[in-house]
């Protein structure tokens, strides 16, 4: 069984470095006329589940080419999804370089979610 695929064609990663060799990953997708939603990654596009429900997918990662979202928020505008960001101690990649560069997730994008935690939407780890 694979899991569904989601269409992101956002390729303007986001990063924000958690301690050593442990980043968090965002892209802003634009879903609707006024309505973007930031999606969130772990390194390597794993999971690490947590959420209410077993995870089927747990052992896909970037090796087997797929890329779990593992939370998102939505807001209505770019612009407050980049203040959003910047607040939360991510930065655009193409401004930050250090030895995160070229390790964004790459592959194909699974919605994974209902079988995470929501370190942002639900745990409190997000600033507002």
């Amino acid at each position: 069984m694979n899991p569904k695929e989601i269409k992101i064609d956002s390729k303007v990663w986001w990063v924000k470095p958690i301690e050593m060799l442990c980043h968090n990953w965002a892209l802003i997708e634009e879903n609707s006329k006024n309505k973007f939603t930031i999606y969130f990654f772990h390194d390597r596009g794993t999971t690490k589940g947590g959420g209410k429900l077993s995870n089927p997918f747990k052992h896909l990662r970037q090796e087997s080419g797929y890329i779990a979202i593992i939370d998102s928020l939505t807001f209505k505008s770019k612009r407050e999804c980049e203040i959003a960001l910047k607040r939360n101690d991510y930065e655009l990649l193409s401004k930050l370089p250090g030895p995160w560069v070229g390790e964004q997730p790459e592959g194909i994008f699974f919605d994974a979610r209902k079988y995470e935690q929501g370190i942002y939407s639900n745990v409190g780890y997000w600033k507002n």
